[in-house]
């Protein structure tokens, strides 16, 4: 029975994590010729040079936490220059309220609709250095969207 807890206890942290490792995109790159590239939670990478792919966190962590931008997809990838086809996708929840009142009643009535949006095929293209880790993230105004890759420094 001891066991059986520290098992359940196990199994409901691993259920916490929102990193999705995916692991090494060519293993026939040497490891000193690959960066790590960080894919933010709120992105679905589809096409990798030219390549159909299907970088995303796992169907359970959408499930279970959405689509932040703190989840991450997490894969090597070889050094050098590359080009992405990305889905963007977030949730926004707006908030109505409308209130009447007269001599006798006062009433206040508050609707919360969330809504889903996104954004498909955006393209980013990068120049990748060995060793080092990479962020891949969006950028989202009210009129546009677009995806950003920037630097974190070396391994």
């Amino acid at each position: 029975m001891k066991y059986l807890s520290l098992l359940l206890v196990s199994v409901l942290l691993m259920g916490c994590m929102t990193t999705t490792n995916i692991g090494v995109y060519d293993p026939n790159v040497a490891l000193d010729e690959q960066c790590t590239l960080q894919i933010s939670g709120d992105l679905f990478v589809k096409e990798f040079d030219g390549q159909e792919v299907s970088w995303e966190k796992s169907k359970f962590a959408n499930i279970m936490w959405g689509t932040s931008p703190d989840n991450l997809v997490i894969i090597d990838i070889p050094a050098g220059s590359h080009k992405f086809i990305v889905d963007y996708f977030y949730s926004a929840s707006t908030t109505s309220t409308s209130s009447v009142s007269s001599t006798s009643t006062s009433s206040v009535s508050s609707t919360t609709l969330s809504v889903s949006r996104g954004a498909n095929g955006l393209k980013a293209e990068y120049d990748f250095l060995p060793g080092y880790v990479y962020r891949m993230s969006a950028n989202r105004t009210t009129s546009a969207v677009s995806v950003v890759i920037y630097g974190r420094g070396k391994k």
